[in-house]
């Protein structure tokens, strides 16, 4: 792209493509401040032919707060819509204004333009693998009731639901099964409703990988009424092994349970 001019542009003549557009709950305060303090530091960047924003969302968004009605802008030619995408995003990835879920809503909105995976890596300067796992995480929410609930990149102070959790879901759960849609959509309720935590995350991993049959919904029932307790026993193999071939047992879990039921059948399971 070449720039041709810089100029004031009225705020309602900008033109907003599907860009990684700025979310509602984006917090631009501090930079409404800094824009008090010192001025605009940096252009914004605008197409020339339809004054279609390039890069700049946190800076318009912050003037039109102000209740300015221009802002200088630096105007390019030689830009499709692909490469309009491409910039807004590469420069929110460099600056770390954007999160993992809208990096992927932008790289599969990429896709539909026939872009591969590989040529949007070359282009942002991220991995092939990060592409991937963009989308993957922006997949989970899209065509749902969350969709609008997901705070991107940091949480702040608004409600919502942390993409960071989301992600730690992505990493961590998928890795003891696969989740359906159906899996999602609860697991999004709890998140939502501040039931699912962070540190939760880790404990329902570990009842997935040592209940493989069970559903999510029991899962999260088991959170919700059992405590997890983690306990380090030192086992004869042998003795084990012989012992629960006697008691015709073949999970270890399964059998520990067995003796905690043996020793008062009404404080757990």
């Amino acid at each position: 792209m070449n720039r041709v001019k810089t100029d004031l542009i009225k705020l309602k003549d900008i033109k907003h493509i599907e860009n990684s557009r700025l979310r509602d709950q984006d917090e631009v305060s501090d930079l409404m401040h800094d824009i008090e303090q010192r001025g605009l530091l940096q252009n914004i960047g605008v197409r020339a032919e339809d004054n279609a924003l390039i890069f700049g969302n946190r800076r318009v968004k912050a003037y039109e707060k102000l209740g300015y009605e221009e802002i200088m802008a630096d105007f390019y030619d030689d830009m499709s819509d692909e490469d309009l995408l491409i910039t807004n995003l590469a420069e929110n990835i460099k600056r770390r204004d954007i999160g993992s879920i809208e990096i992927g809503r932008v790289c599969r909105m990429l896709n539909t333009k026939d872009m591969t995976n590989s040529e949007i890596s070359s282009k942002l300067g991220i991995s092939v693998s990060r592409v991937r796992s963009c989308i993957a995480a922006y997949e989970v929410t899209v065509g749902t009731a969350f969709e609008k609930l997901v705070i991107y990149g940091k949480a702040g102070i608004k409600s919502g639901i942390s993409e960071s959790l989301i992600w730690k879901i992505q990493n961590s759960l998928s890795r003891a099964r696969k989740l359906s849609r159906e899996d999602w959509n609860q697991l999004l309720a709890a998140l939502e409703s501040k039931e699912l935590t962070a540190e939760l995350i880790s404990q329902l991993r570990k009842v997935l990988v040592s209940s493989p049959s069970i559903s999510i919904s029991d899962a999260l029932d088991v959170l919700r009424k059992c405590r997890i307790v983690h306990v380090f026993f030192s086992f004869d193999q042998k003795e084990l092994n012989a012992q629960m071939k006697k008691d015709k047992f073949n999970n270890e879990i399964e059998f520990i349970k067995h003796i905690v039921r043996n020793y008062n059948k009404d404080l757990i399971f």
